[in-house]
């Protein structure tokens, strides 16, 4: 029920934010995602959290008031292949589940082309339900196992061939692009060098006076 959106320059002080980021103690995941990831920010910058959250869903609701559940974290992903166009080097297809909407503030300076964010549609129009956690494959190599090239192209190459890419948007320092939980949607590519994101997911939001966007 929330449409795409970009906003650029979407930070008044965007080298203070990356400045702040590098400050923070990354962790990696359970194979779901590549790279690391701080905590959430509710916890580490409830401030920033508030801040971030707000002027997003304001975006919306710019007079109206509101409340929101949402999971924010800085994302860093080192290029996992010297070649930037390597399969390894490219993201997996999938959609943020249990969301209303997802998205992503690009914070690298002068970032690589096509290291953005692309939406996907079904060339079939079958339902996509397939997440991170069913690729055994992917969850492997992003925990660090040797996988081979041929098993990880096998395996890769079943999504990508059932999609077509509607959506590009590119990679620009202090771009903000979000879009629905519904699309389906991947990274470009990550580069030859570390990748530094603010990764978002609006659970919830909720007006008492105004109704979602796509309902208005």
């Amino acid at each position: 029920m929330f449409p795409i959106c970009i906003v650029d320059n979407f930070f008044q002080n965007p080298d203070n934010v990356v400045d702040f980021a590098n400050t923070l103690e990354y962790n990696p995941g359970n194979g779901r995602w590549p790279g690391v990831r701080t905590d959430a920010l509710a916890n580490v910058a409830p401030m920033l959290q508030s801040e971030i959250g707000g002027k997003i869903v304001r975006l919306f609701y710019p007079e109206q008031d509101f409340r929101f559940a949402a999971e924010i974290m800085f994302q860093k992903v080192q290029p996992m292949h010297e070649d930037q166009y390597h399969i390894k080097n490219r993201g997996w297809i999938h959609r943020d589940e249990n969301q209303a909407f997802g998205g992503i503030i690009y914070l690298t300076k002068d970032p690589e082309p096509n290291t953005g964010t692309s939406i996907f549609e079904s060339k079939t129009f079958s339902e996509f339900n397939v997440t991170h956690a069913n690729h055994d494959v992917q969850k492997r190599f992003y925990t660090g196992e040797d996988v081979s090239d041929e098993e990880y192209e096998e395996n890769f190459y079943s999504t990508p061939d059932k999609w077509k890419e509607v959506v590009k948007v590119e990679n620009v320092y202090n771009r903000m692009f979000m879009f629905s939980s519904r699309y389906p949607h991947a990274v470009q590519t990550f580069g030859t060098k570390e990748r530094l994101t603010l990764a978002f997911f609006f659970k919830d939001i909720c007006s008492p006076s105004f109704a979602p966007p796509e309902l208005r």
